[in-house]
């Protein structure tokens, strides 16, 4: 036994893992000890199996079952090397735009919840707001919809996007022609949301002056909003100059209930 030889402690050291983690990889027919006393049972390695450690972790990381890992390494050559290091290049990127887009996410619904949070509800009041891209839908969904029919066309909506690779966020919500919600019809035209990629999408959201208006509660409650919305326009000579909006305020987490939703309603103003 030379000098050369490591014992599983301090080459677990070296590694910066477990004696578990290569009792388990060599179990699994991955970096077997170079000696293993036959007197002792002690476990020998030399300190070059720290890169076939690196290039197992790597790969483990990558998302190959040890199994996998162990026919790689069977068979490996400079060119099969190659070969699996850029498979496996490919397949972490992909790993890493789908964890960017998961962080994007999270982001946009904590920046949503923190909104919320600041919000003043059942108040009217004239806010200055910046421009925002959103990706667009078509709908007839009303403003009043049950929120899980809502939640469907949503569901559906964020499902069309993640199939061609633009994902959407938040917020969500729908769209109506203010002067028909005016009216007492309460279709909207378009659902709308954030796009993950943010600066992509349609400008529907303009910089300038809203009225805005958060509301929880039941569809009737809703109905009555609306309808004091305009009132409140009216009263103070407040003229649309563009649709309502309707963004969902993470109901489905707030409120949990069928009938019962938490909405922020804004209109652009002249």
């Amino acid at each position: 036994m030379t000098d050369s030889k490591i014992k599983i402690g301090g080459f677990a050291e070296l590694c910066r893992t477990s004696k578990d983690t290569l009792y388990l990889y060599d179990e699994a027919g991955l970096l077997k000890p170079r000696l293993v006393d036959p007197a002792t049972r002690y476990r020998y390695y030399s300190a070059d199996q720290f890169f076939e450690f690196d290039l197992i972790n790597v790969l483990k990381a990558g998302g190959s079952s040890l199994k996998e890992i162990k026919g790689y390494l069977e068979n490996l050559s400079p060119e099969g090397l190659n070969t699996l290091l850029s498979h496996k290049t490919g397949e972490l990127q992909t790993r890493i735009m789908a964890l960017k887009r998961q962080l994007a996410m999270l982001s946009q619904i904590k920046e949503l919840n923190d909104h919320i949070a600041q919000l003043a509800f059942n108040k009217m009041e004239v806010v200055e707001c910046r421009a925002q891209r959103f990706a667009l839908k078509p709908c007839s969904v009303s403003l009043l919809a049950d929120y899980m029919e809502l939640s469907k066309s949503m569901a559906e909506f964020i499902n069309e996007h993640n199939t061609d690779d633009t994902p959407l966020g938040f917020p969500m919500g729908l769209i109506a022609d203010a002067k028909t919600v005016r009216s007492g019809k309460f279709t909207a035209y378009a659902l709308f949301a954030r796009r993950l990629d943010e600066g992509q999408g349609s400008e529907i959201f303009k910089a300038g002056r809203y009225l805005r208006c958060a509301l929880k509660g039941r569809t009737e409650d809703h109905e009555k909003e609306l309808a004091r919305i305009f009132a409140y326009m009216d009263e103070h000579k407040l003229r649309p100059a563009g649709p309502l909006f309707s963004l969902d305020l993470l109901s489905w987490l707030q409120l949990r209930g069928h009938s019962t939703f938490a909405t922020e309603y804004l209109i652009e103003l002249e």
